[in-house]
């Protein structure tokens, strides 16, 4: 994303993380494990210059297909200016998820 900040707010039914403001070409990350039962869901709210997108970033499964696109259990989400994509690393490529509205 050029030209813009971006402000994340990302929270599980345990954790709050707070607001973090990431400057263009920056980047933020943490860590966390799993609940026991492997039920745990982050999601967060993301604003810019380009509007607002709220959606699910860490999510139980049924299937494999959030591992897939998370090698190593390290998903890397980006902002762009259509909106928020997951990166699939095995074809380094980005996936659009959830657009600016």
């Amino acid at each position: 994303m050029t030209d813009s900040t971006l402000v994340v707010h990302c929270k599980s039914k345990d954790d709050d993380l707070g607001e973090h403001v990431i400057n263009a070409g920056g980047n933020y990350n943490w860590s966390f494990k799993e609940n026991l039962l492997q039920t745990t869901l982050f999601w967060c709210n993301f604003s810019s210059k380009h509007g607002q997108a709220t959606g699910d970033v860490f999510w139980p499964e049924q299937q494999s297909w959030l591992a897939d696109q998370c090698v190593g259990h390290n998903c890397i989400w980006t902002a762009g200016d259509q909106g928020i994509s997951l990166h699939y690393n095995p074809t380094n490529t980005n996936n659009l998820m959830y657009r600016w509205k």
